[in-house]
């Protein structure tokens, strides 16, 4: 792999080379490996056994069947568990393994920046995760018409906005994996400190909101918008919605990019 990055850097120094070519680069060795872990196989069983718990749930009701949002309701509780789950799995190793490995030094010397290797292993390693969501959101649509005798037409919008929600997410907990990873010496701490974010994302969190309630902390007008501060709520309410305060998402925007900058400043850490 050592001969690879060097013959590939001379090539992005040369007339031809573009900066897009350092972060395609990335990209590529991290979609080989995501297939070497057969990512986009493993997630795509997982997403579609969950589409298919949910139809055959609901098709032990005929009536149920005719109420496809409480389908997708059902479908984005399980979706809103899992894609965090295999965005962290899939991005924990990213950088520290690169560390372990005594490869970071080398990938980070000129002319790859750290914006372009942070970019390349967030775009190459989310890739299989996103394909394995636009399998399995077809795939769902298949087996609800198929368990229901057809398909209501409300059912399809329902579904974009699964899809587009999921897609949303995978990103945003792909990225926030890679940052974890780059602040990590291995791969068995930024294992830890991911399933420490995960824990807090899908359970301390509102948790704590409901405490706070409980004891007259915040106001009960304020809960909605704190709750706003979680990706998970935002993902939930637009699946079931499809409507989204304008702040919420200007604020999760903001979340992103400061998740993305304190990734950079990990990957800065060269003497970690």
């Amino acid at each position: 792999m050592t001969e690879l990055i060097q013959e590939r850097r001379q090539s992005w120094v040369t007339p031809k080379g573009s900066r897009a070519a350092p972060v395609m680069f990335i990209a590529r060795l991290e979609w080989l490996q995501a297939r070497r872990q057969r990512l986009f196989a493993i997630s795509s069983l997982m997403l579609l056994l969950l589409g298919l718990s949910v139809c055959l749930s609901f098709s032990a009701d005929s009536s149920l069947l005719a109420e496809p949002m409480a389908a997708l309701k059902s479908l984005s509780a399980l979706w809103g568990l899992a894609l965090p789950l295999m965005a962290l799995m899939a991005g924990f190793k990213g950088i520290a393994a690169e560390r372990e490995a005594a490869t970071l030094g080398l990938l980070l010397t000129a002319p790859l920046t750290d914006t372009q290797l942070l970019l390349g292993k967030w775009l190459g390693g989310v890739l299989p995760l996103l394909l394995a969501i636009s399998l399995a959101a077809l795939m769902t649509a298949m087996i609800y018409g198929f368990a229901s005798d057809g398909v209501p037409a409300q059912f399809y919008p329902g579904l974009l906005r699964l899809w587009l929600g999921g897609t949303a997410l995978t990103l945003a907990c792909h990225l926030t994996a890679l940052a974890i990873s780059a602040w990590c010496t291995s791969s068995q701490s930024a294992l830890f400190l991911g399933l420490a974010w995960l824990g807090a994302l899908l359970f301390l969190w509102d948790l704590a909101l409901l405490l706070a309630l409980l004891l007259g902390a915040i106001p009960a007008g304020l809960l909605e918008g704190l709750m706003y501060f979680n990706p998970l709520s935002l993902f939930r309410d637009f699946c079931e919605f499809g409507a989204l305060p304008l702040w919420a998402l200007f604020l999760q925007l903001a979340a992103v990019a400061t998740v993305f900058r304190l990734g950079l400043i990990g990957l800065g850490r060269r003497e970690l």
